[in-house]
This record gives structure tokens, C-alpha cells and sequence, in this order.
């Protein structure tokens, strides 16, 4: 039996990439930091999927993190790579002799997400704002990375 795979012929090399980085980062990332014991069995952890945009003068960068407040993130930017790092906990349960846990799902969340930018950002300007658990940071590109248009005289 054999498989095959095949890309719509309106996808492009960018989106393959996007699927390809996806895939690595929530299944590959976490299997290799379980086996080099950088994660215990219990949780493969937590990878926030995001979305990153741009136009002529910013780049937009939206990541889904539910149930994270703004006091347990941390966002830096060095180099130009923007380093996404976060902790939840959860209330312990099951610890009073008059309580039973029947099922427990929701466990501590810890992350650390670091994004390569594409393009150089004015650090000072950058803004970032949580809503609905949803994060999104918004980085006005650097004078020198804007797009410039330049009109053809003829």
C-alpha cells in the first residue's frame, strides 16, 4: 500500500513551512525535550500556536495562551528574536480528606516560545496586549526596515 502526499497547487512554499514548523513545534520539540528529560512524562508542557503578520510598518505577532494573566508572562526581545515564556498554575485538589478527585485534566503550565523575527523592530515601541486569552504584540519595524515604495519616472 502506498501513500501519497500532495500539495494544492494554490499552497505555497510559506505555507508547507508554516505546516512544517507547526508540526515540529508541537509534536517533535516536546518529544525530544521528554526524552533528554527537560519535561516529566505526565505533560508533553505547552506550545501556544501564534500567528505572525506584517505590513509596510509592523509586524504583529498573536498567540492563543488560555487562562494566562498578564502577570505570568514574560516577553523579551534580544537580537532580534522575540523569547515568549509564561507559568499557570492550577489549585491543588484532593489534598482534604473530605475531598476525591474524579478527574484532573488542567495541570501547572509552564512554556517558553522563542520566534526568530524576519524583520529588525523598534524595541521601545513594541506593545503587547492580552485579551480573551488571546496575546497579541505589535512591533513597528525599524526606519531602516520599512517598506519603502520608490515611483518610476519616466
Amino acid at each position: 500500500m502506498s501513500t501519497r502526499f500532495s500539495i494544492p497547487t494554490h499552497a505555497t512554499l510559506g505555507t508547507v513551512r508554516s505546516e512544517f514548523d507547526r508540526v515540529v513545534d508541537r509534536v517533535v520539540a516536546p518529544a525530544m525535550a521528554l526524552s533528554m528529560g527537560l519535561m516529566d512524562g505526565l505533560g508533553l508542557g505547552h506550545v501556544p500556536a501564534i500567528n505572525v503578520l506584517e505590513d509596510d510598518h509592523m509586524l504583529m505577532l498573536e498567540a492563543e495562551l488560555p487562562g494566562m494573566r498578564q502577570h505570568q508572562l514574560d516577553i523579551s526581545i534580544t537580537d532580534g528574536v522575540l523569547t515568549l515564556a509564561g507559568r499557570r498554575t492550577v489549585a491543588q485538589y484532593g489534598q482534604d480528606d473530605d475531598e476525591t478527585v474524579l478527574r484532573k485534566e488542567r495541570n501547572d503550565m509552564t512554556f517558553e516560545r522563542s520566534i526568530q523575527l524576519p524583520e529588525a523592530v523598534e524595541q521601545d515601541n513594541i506593545d503587547a496586549v492580552l485579551v480573551d486569552g488571546v496575546l497579541t504584540i505589535t512591533m513597528p519595524k525599524s526606519r531602516h526596515a520599512c517598506t519603502r515604495r520608490i515611483d518610476v519616472r519616466g
